[in-house]
């Protein structure tokens, strides 16, 4: 069993190694904190494998080597039962002039084993890394799939109670990969507790029964490694999207519906599959024809979305994907309110079983530019057995898509309604919910939360009101003798202009006529950005529009 309490990592960094001298001489503070881990709280039961993913940076090797003992907390407390073998950095306690028989001496000396003990395994370690002649040379002249072979058979063999494993698999072939497969499933089985960090999510699936999300120092999520790699999936794209903010909803699990993610200027608001003759259905037989069909709304104007599908076994795992981009097909120009139905016709030849369809919208060829609706497990259907034939195996799927325009208007605030039900009525710039296109990160300023915008920004807010307020300001230089103007689009229609002048704060009121307490979707275009850079802040070369600090309905 693995527990963490409290756990935290510090690192002092130093812009030089004379600041460091100058510290350490002087006792005066020449060094910056930088937290890698911050209050980790987590237990992993005996014979759990646990997947640890996060992006690069987030601190999952740091919580690695503090647990393996390789680093020490700043913070807090690590409870391990039993003997930890860990396998992070390839070749991480090889002598590079000793053979690798000699390593094997030298790594099973350092984890606590007699001489005796080693020379019992021995055989066993070099018969499964299968080094044949290598085993009695430097290491130094291995390759990094040689170190890794080396490196997990001595892992594998030394019957660890706990096994820590970081990222090793992206190096070695495919042949020796399935070998350390196997043993781990077999770690599994003897009740052995297993640590994987990874970046692949079909190893995570494959080897994991649990998995948590690290992200700048924190678990941010745990559970279901399908459930947890899916938002990980949200995360990557609200970090690197071109758009701004993108909204990440979690449903609750017993919906049978899975996690959305988006900017939600266009949204799948429809996805059904329907047999040859054009019935909706639950069930196919393998091999039979189908056809899936989706439609969008559009909620602002967009050029060109690529549309794709994925289809996912009941594991999870990923069996087939495409989209329009990589087909090389074009979907049109569409403005807020339009509709867009897209088909995908295709045979289902895929082996019988439970899945799901996970669909997205987007620019590009993939969602990380710029998501607009990424929707996990929007539709389920099963595979039925072939009568005539039984089969196995991965799918190759060859899809005819088209497209039409839908008849007809969206009901744009219906579907701002499902997607936003809790929208507040006042919104201050510390809530990324309800904030959407166009805004940079929550700046201190005096005390008060405020975000930059963009030329385009967007939010959510909620009426009944006569007017939408917001609390701005613009610190360009010029900005009395040019000042900022605005137009202001609830739920797609024009309902305002206004004009800033000032870098104080200022109240600007829109009027509007919203009845009800329905969710409405305010966007705002701006006639033009600033460049910091170019009005004295040296080194901020951001498209600035205004400084927002509240926005409200009134």
């Amino acid at each position: 069993m693995v527990s963490i309490r409290h756990l935290s990592k510090r690192y002092r960094l130093y812009d030089s190694s004379w600041r460091r001298l100058v510290e350490w001489l002087t006792g005066r503070s020449c060094h910056r904190d930088f937290w890698a881990l911050r209050d980790i709280n987590l237990e992993v039961p005996r014979g759990t494998a646990l997947g640890v993913v996060g992006p690069n940076g987030a601190g999952k090797s740091t919580l690695l080597k503090i647990l393996s003992g390789v680093a020490y907390p700043t913070e807090g407390e690590v409870v391990v039962e039993g003997r930890v073998t860990a396998l992070l950095e390839l070749g991480t306690g090889f002598h590079p002039e000793f053979t690798g028989r000699q390593n094997i001496f030298l790594n099973g000396r350092l984890l606590g084993f007699t001489e005796a003990e080693i020379q019992a395994r021995a055989g066993e370690i070099i018969s499964f890394s299968e080094l044949g002649a290598f085993i009695d040379q430097p290491v130094r002249t291995y390759s990094s799939g040689m170190y890794m072979r080396l490196g997990f058979s001595i892992a594998a063999s030394l019957d660890p109670d706990v096994l820590v494993i970081d990222e090793i698999f992206a190096v070695g072939d495919a042949h020796f990969q399935q070998k350390c497969v196997r043993r781990i499933r077999d770690f599994r089985e003897r009740g052995a507790t297993i640590l994987f960090v990874s970046h692949d999510p079909a190893a995570v699936k494959t080897l994991c029964d649990d998995a948590v999300l690290v992200h700048q120092g924190e678990i941010v999520d745990r559970g279901a490694p399908d459930d947890v790699l899916d938002y990980y999936n949200a995360l990557i794209a609200r970090e690197h999207g071109e758009a701004g903010f993108l909204t990440i909803s979690r449903p609750a699990r017993e919906s049978g519906v899975g996690q959305r993610a988006g900017t939600f200027e266009a949204v799948v608001t429809e996805m059904r599959l329907l047999d040859e003759a054009g019935s909706e259905v639950k069930a196919l037989v393998a091999g039979q024809a189908a056809v899936l069909t989706m439609r969008i709304a559009f909620l602002s104007d967009i050029e060109n979305p690529t549309v794709g599908i994925l289809i996912r076994d009941r594991l999870g795992n990923d069996i087939w994907g495409t989209n329009t981009y990589g087909l090389g097909r074009e979907t049109g120009v569409f403005g807020a309110g339009d509709e867009l139905e897209v088909r995908w016709a295709l045979e289902m030849d895929i082996g019988p079983g439970q899945y799901t369809v996970t669909v997205a919208v987007h620019t590009e060829d993939v969602h990380l530019y710029r998501c607009f609706d990424w929707a996990d497990a929007m539709l389920s259907f099963q595979v039925l057995p072939r009568s005539d034939y039984h089969f196995i195996g991965a799918a190759h799927l060859r899809p005819q898509v088209s497209f039409r325009r839908a008849e007809g208007v969206s009901d744009l605030a219906s579907v701002i309604a499902a997607l936003y039900p809790e929208a507040p009525r006042s919104l201050d710039m510390r809530d990324e919910k309800y904030l959407l296109q166009g805004w940079y990160h929550v700046e201190d300023a005096g005390g008060r939360p405020m975000r930059w915008t963009k030329g385009e920004f967007g939010f959510v807010l909620r009426g009944p009101a006569k007017a939408i307020g917001l609390a701005a300001s613009c610190h360009r230089g010029d900005i009395r003798e040019r000042p900022v103007r605005g137009r202001v689009w609830v739920n797609g229609a024009e309902v305002g202009k206004f004009q800033l002048d000032s870098s104080q704060l200022k109240t600007i009121s829109i009027p509007v006529t919203l009845e009800t307490d329905a969710p409405v979707k305010v966007e705002v275009r701006l006639d033009g950005t600033w460049v910091p850079e170019e009005h004295g802040f040296k080194g901020d070369r951001r498209e600035l529009g205004i400084f927002v600090a509240r926005a409200w309905t009134e």
